[in-house]
C-alpha cells in the first residue's frame, strides 16, 4: 500500500514537472513566434530606413523582448522548484515517514506518532496507522502481562505443590523403611499421604477451573433466581454439612423482600461455599460465626458475608483476590489454603457482570473479613 502511494506520488511529481517544462517551452515558442511577427512588422515599418537605423531600433526592441523572456523563464523555473519542494514536503516525505513506521512495526517498535499531514488522504492513512500502533502496543502490553503472570503462576505452583509432595515422599519412605511398625502408625502415615493427595487434587481442580474461566471454557447457565431465597436454602444445606463442627451461619436479612438475579446457581453456590470455607480455615481459637446480609437497591443488590475472625491488613484488601496470595505465607498451606479460592470468587462474580471487594466488618462481633458482592438486578439476561 505504501509502495503504491509512493509510486503514485512520484508519478504525480513527474507529470507536474513535465507540464511545467512543456509550459515553459510553449511560452518560449510563443515568444519566438511573436518576435518573428514583430520582426516582420518592424521591417515593414522601417523599409525606407537605412540598415544601420533599422539595426539600432530593432536592437533596443529585441533587448526588451528577450529580457522579458529571460525573466519569464526564471519565474517558471523558480515556480517549478517551489512546487517540487512543496510536493515533496506534502506528499513524498509523509509517505516515507509512513514507510519508516511500517518497518519499525515489523521490528516490534511501537514508539511512533504520525505527524498530521496537509493532504487529507495521507492524513487519514496516518490516523489509521496511529490507531493500529495503539492497538498493537496494547496487545503487546497485555501479552507481556500474561507472560509475566504465567511465569509467576508456574513459580507459585512449583512452590506450593512441593510441600505436599515432600510430605508424601517422607511418609512413603517411613512406611518402606519400617518406621511405621505398628498398625496405628501405619494408618497415621497412610492417612497423611491420603490428605496430601487430596490437597494436590484440590489445587489442580481449582487451577483447572481458573483456566476454564480465563478462556471462557466454563459454560454458564443463567437462571432468574431470588437471591435471598437462594441464600436461605444454601445456608440450611451448609448447616447440615457443618453440624459436627463449631460453625454457626447467621442470616441478618429479611426474607420477605427479595430481588431477582440472573445467575448460574451452581457457580454461585461455589462462590458462597468458597467464602464460608475460607472463614472456617482462618478463624482461630473461637467458635466460627459467619454473617450473611443482603442490601437491596433499585437496580442491584449487595451480598455481604462476614466472619468473626481477626480480619486482614487494610493494604491487602485488593491483593487477596490475586492468585496464590496468602496474607500469612507461613500458615497458608498448613491450613489447606493455596490462595486460589478468592480468585475463583472474583472470576465468577465478574462473569455475572458483578463487582467484588473486601473490607473488615463493623457489625458487633463480626469484625473479621467481609466480602461484598454487587450483583445487577435480573432485568436483562446476563451475556457471557
Amino acid at each position: 500500500m505504501l509502495y503504491n502511494k509512493r509510486k503514485k506520488a512520484g508519478e504525480k511529481n513527474m507529470r507536474l514537472r513535465r507540464r511545467l517544462i512543456h509550459l515553459t517551452v510553449a511560452v518560449f515558442g510563443l515568444g519566438m513566434l511573436l518576435e518573428g511577427l514583430n520582426f516582420l512588422s518592424f521591417m515593414c515599418i522601417t523599409r525606407n530606413s537605412s540598415f544601420n537605423d533599422f539595426a539600432n531600433l530593432y536592437k533596443e526592441e529585441a533587448i526588451q523582448f528577450w529580457g522579458l523572456q529571460a525573466i519569464s523563464i526564471i519565474i517558471f523555473l523558480g515556480l517549478s522548484k517551489y512546487l517540487n519542494r512543496r510536493l515533496k514536503k506534502m506528499v513524498i516525505q509523509p509517505i516515507e515517514e509512513l514507510e519508516k513506521v511500517a518497518n519499525a512495526i515489523i521490528e516490534d517498535d511501537y514508539d511512533y506518532k504520525i505527524e498530521k499531514s496537509a493532504v487529507m488522504e495521507i492524513d487519514e492513512v496516518g490516523k489509521a496507522f496511529d490507531k493500529m500502533i495503539n492497538k498493537l502496543r496494547e496487545s503487546k502490553e497485555i501479552q507481556e502481562k500474561y507472560e509475566s503472570h504465567r511465569k509467576e503462576l508456574l513459580a507459585n505452583i512449583s512452590h506450593d505443590i512441593r510441600t505436599p509432595i515432600t510430605s508424601i515422599k517422607l511418609h512413603s519412605n517411613g512406611i518402606l523403611d519400617g518406621i511405621a511398625n505398628t498398625p496405628e502408625k501405619l494408618n497415621k502415615y497412610i492417612e497423611a499421604i491420603n490428605n496430601k493427595t487430596e490437597d494436590i487434587e484440590k489445587m489442580i481442580s481449582q487451577l483447572s477451573l481458573l483456566s476454564d474461566l480465563d478462556f471462557s471454557k466454563e459454560e454458564f447457565s443463567f437462571t432468574r433466581v431470588g437471591i435471598k431465597s437462594f441464600l436461605n436454602d444454601l445456608i440450611l444445606e451448609m448447616e447440615l454439612d457443618f453440624a459436627d463442627k463449631d460453625v454457626q451461619l447467621i442470616s441478618e436479612f429479611d426474607s420477605k423482600e427479595d430481588i431477582d438475579i440472573y445467575m448460574d446457581v451452581n457457580m454461585m453456590r461455589r462462590v458462597v461455599m468458597n467464602l464460608v470455607q475460607n472463614s472456617i480455615k482462618y478463624v482461630r481459637n473461637i467458635s466460627v460465626r459467619i454473617l450473611f446480609d443482603v442490601e437491596i437497591k433499585e437496580d442491584y443488590c449487595v451480598v455481604s458475608i462476614t466472619d468473626n475472625g481477626e480480619g486482614i491488613n487494610n493494604k491487602n484488601f485488593e491483593e487477596i483476590f490475586n492468585r496464590f496470595f496468602r496474607e500469612d505465607e507461613s500458615r497458608g498451606t498448613k491450613c489447606g489454603s493455596y490462595g486460589l479460592g478468592l480468585s475463583i470468587v472474583k472470576e465468577i462474580i465478574e462473569k455475572h457482570k458483578g463487582i467484588v471487594w473486601a473490607e473488615n466488618g463493623e457489625k458487633g462481633e463480626f469484625t473479621g473479613l467481609c466480602i461484598n458482592m454487587k450483583l445487577p438486578r435480573g432485568v436483562d439476561r446476563v451475556e457471557e
